[in-house]
């Protein structure tokens, strides 16, 4: 992969690939890697990893400049995606990638304490601006949000997304939700299905994996 912008704060690396869709991940808390690019290494586009080196949220001041540095390599369809703060920022820089479709798992969309506590102590410390990842939805995208509805924290934030977002519940699978649809062997068709706005699709999969999400409770 091409790093393509680097700071004390972020690195973005570039992956090329065909020009049908490019795929704009967002890294997790921790992640150091560009990880998520088993999540649609399947699919025929072109790839661009954010990694946060500071877990900031993507809160930085050169994000103006690292964003200015994937446009120029977009192609196609832009798909953003990710996971917790990767899902915030799959949101919350939809617009300015000009995305079509954002995929976010249990994704944090206010950075607001009060809202969410679970990581009041480093927010209050961010710069914060943007604070509100709907800022990113301007753009009126495809939004998929993947969470389970019985995780208090994540349903709360996933609460506050336009009700024209799709909302996939996936009942146990706790916060980590994409690595559980792997497990589970339903991973690519969850992502199959909504980057190809195939709603059937989609709708199988969540009944599959809800149908299976007991055993797989009972087998642990």
């Amino acid at each position: 992969m091409e790093t393509i912008h680097e700071s004390a704060d972020l690195k973005v690396l570039y992956r090329r690939g065909g020009s049908r869709e490019t795929w704009v991940a967002f890294g997790a808390h921790t992640a150091r890697s560009p990880e998520a690019d088993i999540l649609f290494a399947h699919r025929p586009g072109s790839a661009i990893h954010f990694i946060s080196k500071t877990d900031d949220w993507y809160q930085t001041a050169d994000m103006t400049v690292a964003i200015k540095a994937a446009r120029k390599r977009l192609k196609g369809r832009v798909i953003t995606i990710g996971a917790s703060m990767g899902g915030y920022a799959a949101v919350a820089f939809a617009a300015d990638l000009g995305a079509k479709v954002v995929i976010a798992g249990s994704p944090q969309i206010s950075l607001d304490p009060q809202v969410d506590g679970r990581w009041a102590e480093a927010w209050s410390t961010l710069p914060q601006y943007k604070p509100d990842a709907r800022v990113g939805l301007f753009g009126k995208p495809d939004v998929y949000a993947l969470y389970d509805y019985s995780y208090r924290e994540d349903a709360d934030q996933v609460s506050l997304l336009p009700t024209s977002a799709t909302r996939m519940r996936l009942p146990m699978a706790g916060h980590e939700v994409f690595r559980v649809l792997k497990d589970m062997g339903l991973l690519r068709s969850a992502i199959d299905a909504m980057a190809d706005g195939d709603r059937a699709a989609l709708a199988h999969t969540e009944a599959a994996f809800a149908f299976e999400a007991p055993r797989r409770c009972w087998a642990r």
